[in-house]
This record gives C-alpha cells, sequence and structure tokens, in this order.
C-alpha cells in the first residue's frame, strides 16, 4: 500500500497566506481528501483537512477535483478560437497573434498566455461547426511538407502549403513560392504549423481539465497567491484562477483502465451456454463484451451507481490484455448489473500469465465486491466470466474502475 505523508506545515513562516481552493484529492492508495488546496509544487500538494494540513508526493497523487469556484468568481466565457499546441494541450482564446518567434493568446478572463510559435500545432479560428469539422480533420491529417493555410471557398474547405510569416487581427501573412500574399481573417478558417523543428519536450506531470473539454498538459505547477501558476511541455505560461479549472489529473503514467486498453483478439472467447465448445459468430452475439457501458448499452450500474468506466461482460466470455508497462496491482469491482435484479450467477475467474490469481461466485441482489490483486511481473492478464448455476440467464457481469496501478 501506498504511504500517506501527513505533516504539520508552520503556515506562520508564511509572508502571505495563500488563498484556498475546496477540493477534493485522491490518492494511489484509494483515499478521498476533502479540504482545502493551500499548496502545490512539482513534487508535493499541501491540502488542509479537519484542521490539520496533509502534505502528499505527487507521485502518490491521482486527481484534484475542485468542488466549486470560490463565492463571486465569474464562469469564462465561450471563446472563439480554438488551439491545440504540439504537447497535446488544447485551449480556446479570444484572440491571437504571432510573429516568427512568438504567438501570443488572448485566453477569457483576461488571461494573457505567450509561447514559442514552434509550440503551436494549429489554430483554428471559426467556431466549430458539424458540416466543417470533417473536412478540417481531413485536412490535419493529411501530410504536409510545410505550413497548411485552411480558407473557407464555396461552402467548403480548402487549403495552401507555404509558409506562415505573421498572424495579426488585420489579417494574415502567408508566403507562397517565394511570394508573401495577405489572406483576409474573413476567409481564413485556420492554420496548422509544420512539426518539424519541434524539439524534445519535458514530460507533463498532470493534465489541467477546463471547462469545455479544454485540456492542458502542464510539465510545472506552483499555487501563487491564489493562482496556479503552470508551464506546458511546449512552453506556454500562464496562471489560472479556481474558477478556470475543473480538475487536475495526476494519473497518467500511473494507472491504466482495462476499458481504454485492446484485449488480445487471438485469445479471445466467446460460448453460448447451448452452443457446446463452439464459438459464438459475431453477427449472432447478442451480448458481446462492452466498454464503459453495460450490455443493454445504458451506464454500468452497481447499488444504484453509475460508473463512467469499467467493463460489461455476459457468460461465457475470456479476456485477455498483454499489459502495455510493469503494474503492481489489479483493482476493480465486480457485480451482477442492476438491471438484472435478483438473477444472474457469474463465476469470475481472474489470471496472470495463465495463472490463477482470484476466483468467486458474483450473484445478482448481493453486494458488489471489491477486487485488489498483486499483479507484480504480470504480462498478460486474463479475465473469465464463466458460468454459474443459473444457466446464462441474466448473467451480467460488470466489473467497474477495472484497472492496473503501477
Amino acid at each position: 500500500m501506498l504511504t500517506w505523508l501527513l505533516t504539520t506545515v508552520l503556515l506562520a513562516a508564511d509572508p502571505a497566506p495563500q488563498a484556498a481552493w475546496p477540493v477534493t484529492v485522491q490518492t494511489m492508495d484509494g483515499r478521498a481528501i476533502e479540504g482545502e488546496l493551500i499548496g502545490l509544487e512539482p513534487q508535493r500538494l499541501i491540502v488542509r483537512h479537519e484542521g490539520q494540513d496533509a502534505e502528499i508526493e505527487v507521485a502518490q497523487l491521482l486527481g484534484v477535483a475542485l468542488r466549486g469556484a470560490p463565492p463571486g468568481a465569474a464562469a469564462p466565457a465561450a471563446p472563439p478560437i480554438a488551439v491545440k499546441l504540439v504537447d497535446g494541450s488544447q485551449f480556446g482564446a479570444e484572440s491571437c497573434t504571432t510573429t516568427a518567434q512568438v504567438a501570443t493568446f488572448q485566453l477569457p478572463g483576461g488571461i494573457a498566455a505567450e509561447i514559442p510559435t514552434a509550440g503551436v500545432a494549429w489554430v483554428r479560428f471559426r467556431t466549430p461547426s458539424a458540416e466543417m469539422d470533417a473536412e478540417w480533420e481531413r485536412i490535419l491529417a493529411a501530410e504536409a511538407a510545410a505550413d497548411v493555410l485552411v480558407v473557407r471557398k464555396q461552402g467548403a474547405l480548402d487549403y495552401f502549403e507555404g509558409i506562415v510569416r505573421s498572424v495579426k487581427p488585420e489579417g494574415i501573412e502567408f508566403e507562397v513560392d517565394g511570394e508573401v500574399l495577405p489572406a483576409k481573417p474573413a476567409k481564413v478558417e485556420g492554420f496548422r504549423l509544420s512539426q518539424r523543428a519541434v524539439p524534445k519536450l519535458p514530460e507533463s506531470i498532470c493534465v489541467i481539465a477546463r471547462a469545455g473539454g479544454q485540456e492542458l498538459r502542464a510539465a510545472g505547477l506552483a499555487l501563487v497567491d491564489g493562482k496556479l501558476q503552470v508551464t506546458t511541455p511546449a512552453g506556454l505560461k500562464l496562471a489560472l484562477g479556481a474558477a478556470d479549472i475543473t480538475r487536475l489529473d495526476f494519473s497518467q503514467g500511473k494507472l491504466v483502465f482495462l476499458s481504454d486498453l485492446d484485449w488480445d483478439p487471438q485469445l479471445y472467447e466467446r460460448q453460448s451456454y447451448f452452443g457446446g465448445s463452439r464459438p459464438i459468430e459475431a453477427g449472432l452475439d447478442l451480448f458481446p463484451p462492452q466498454r464503459d457501458r453495460g450490455l443493454d448499452g445504458g451506464p454500468l450500474e452497481l447499488s444504484r451507481r453509475s460508473y463512467a468506466k469499467g467493463l460489461a461482460l455476459h457468460s461465457r466470455t475470456r479476456l485477455v490484455y498483454r499489459l502495455p508497462g510493469e503494474y503492481r496491482r489489479f483493482l476493480a469491482t465486480a457485480g451482477i448489473d442492476d438491471r438484472a435484479g435478483q438473477e444472474g450467477n457469474v463465476r469470475l475467474v481472474i489470471e496472470g500469465d495463465g495463472r490463477e490469481l482470484y476466483a468467486a461466485t458474483i450473484r445478482g441482489g448481493e453486494a458488489p465486491v471489491a477486487i485488489d490483486l498483486d499483479i507484480t511481473g504480470v504480462k498478460r492478464l486474463g479475465l473469465l466470466a464463466d458460468f454459474g448455476l443459473d444457466l446464462d440467464i441474466s448473467d451480467h457481469l460488470d466489473l467497474v474502475e477495472a484497472r492496473v496501478v503501477k
């Protein structure tokens, strides 16, 4: 089990106390700590919990969820410009200007941010629309030896290869075959910059989730005077308030949900109760395995609680995963989905490299079962939902929050 470091922090030594953020902190050992965030650095977090200050190593963190913006904080307006950086960060901006060296963005809430232009992957000036999104994605996916300028032409998108020299409010200077041409803002959908000169980037320590699905990857973090000072791997620097953030996700590289992995198709087994040893043909399989939803297509539900992550399996199903790294524990909660009522009887077997690690009968109407297994050294993790005592009637097994943890 991971240790949770609890120390007393002498706030009297601080010349100016930090403004506290109400948060719920999730740790690698399963703790959920509600309190006030009063300190955050690249290596540690400090949260005030029940009158004491808890210092938690960043290596032990899964995530920090903000429990509401401070009183009086205004939600940022929906931004008209979409931006993606070479480190994977995506955010909205009110305005964008670039030179050959520096890109400058004005974010909602009066947040100004600068980044080396080489750190920008693409900028889209128009509000995404269903009729244009597919074309935009197709252009982004196409190979190009230079920068790409995307324009609107007769209700469709077209693009040109060249060099984006500068971006200004009055237009874009775009060089084609040695000639610099002005592009009017009303005609421009956006641009993509060539990635040939992108240097090796530092690793991010967390992903900052913002409203509207925006994400910032952070290589550096510091909570200073009530603002989170963020530096992304691509070099974007900005200060965010509590109202600008919904969650700090520190889980990357520490855990993987099985529903985000592909099982080995060569070792996949599905068998009908009345089908003998013959596998079920794909077109006749009524209950194939499901990721992040129940076997009926609805949410995964156990004991009147819905889960966003997990697997749904019907007997008899065997899945085998080739783990993408070294992991220490397998964690999950197993139960028969609520929609099966009192029915359902599944023999659940979990294997590591062909060796049985866990076996139990999971019955409908009973409380879900927490699973915590040592999988140190395991390369192939196997899950078997086998027939129980009642044929395969309502054998709707949910393995919610099934994950492997380093």
